[in-house]
């Protein structure tokens, strides 16, 4: 416990200071470890985002407090990037110069760049889309654009809230394949936010699930399916009974089973 990059202690969080009915969130205690691929779920308004935002540094805790590698949160850090569930690209630029722009905005050297923005565009798989402007992308293209943006700043955690709810069937699949393996091959920790059974159970290292009002931790449960997936068809793992029983729990979990 003493080792997470991310611990939360005793946190509470309340929109409203002057009301003590307002809380969103109350008393979460979790650590999230190095390397982890961390899934939070449960139904929508039982404070998902609010957790996630608390972590960047958005928003302020209105009680506890939030550790980043030891030293408590007290703003956003780009070490701890945001993929956020639309990309909001900047509609007049290529994609090249959507993912560097935060580079070109502290004015690192240009062959910095251009070899930063040469190495996340080959990691995403978009070196032959580079020159394309937003309106040529597909959606799972865009997505992936918002996250090279986050990557390229090489930052320790990403956070990423619902990053696929608006893609259709066959993208959000792929791109969940994407960020396996991203996680896979960069190694860095990832805070997940998604309302999908199936997505948490397919890519997380851990389920945390979040309900009630204020929203608490229902249930904290280490999983190791992603495992399955990668060696397995998907169809197998999902029609076997040790994945149903899991599924059916953190389904009634979150009242939905």
């Amino acid at each position: 416990m003493e080792n997470g990059i991310i611990r939360l202690l005793d946190v509470s969080l309340s929109y409203d200071g002057q009301r003590k009915d307002a809380y969103v969130l109350k008393k979460i205690n979790m650590n999230i470890e190095p390397q982890e691929f961390v899934c939070v779920l449960g139904p929508s308004g039982c404070g998902k985002t609010s957790l996630l935002n608390l972590i960047a540094g958005f928003v302020n805790p209105s009680e506890g407090k939030i550790l980043f590698k030891g030293i408590p949160i007290e703003g956003i850090d780009r070490r701890r990037g945001v993929v956020f569930q639309e990309p909001n690209l900047y509609e007049w630029m290529n994609v090249r110069k959507n993912i560097n722009f935060g580079l070109r905005m502290r004015k690192l050297p240009k062959d910095e760049i251009q070899k930063k923005t040469d190495e996340v565009l080959h990691e995403v798989g978009l070196e032959d889309s580079s020159e394309k402007y937003v309106y040529e992308l597909s959606g799972g293209m865009k997505q992936r654009v918002g996250i090279a943006r986050v990557l390229i700043n090489d930052p320790e955690i990403l956070l990423m809230d619902e990053p696929f709810s608006s893609l259709d069937a066959l993208n959000r699949e792929k791109m969940q394949g994407f960020v396996r393996q991203i996680w896979k091959e960069s190694q860095k920790t990832i805070l997940f936010i998604t309302h999908d059974v199936d997505e948490a159970l397919m890519l997380g290292t851990r389920v945390v699930i979040l309900g009630g009002v204020p929203g608490g931790i229902l249930l904290n449960e280490r999983i190791e399916y992603y495992k399955k997936f990668e060696d397995d068809d998907s169809v197998s793992v999902k029609f076997s009974k040790e994945y149903g029983e899991t599924r059916r729990k953190f389904l009634s979990y979150i009242g939905m089973d």
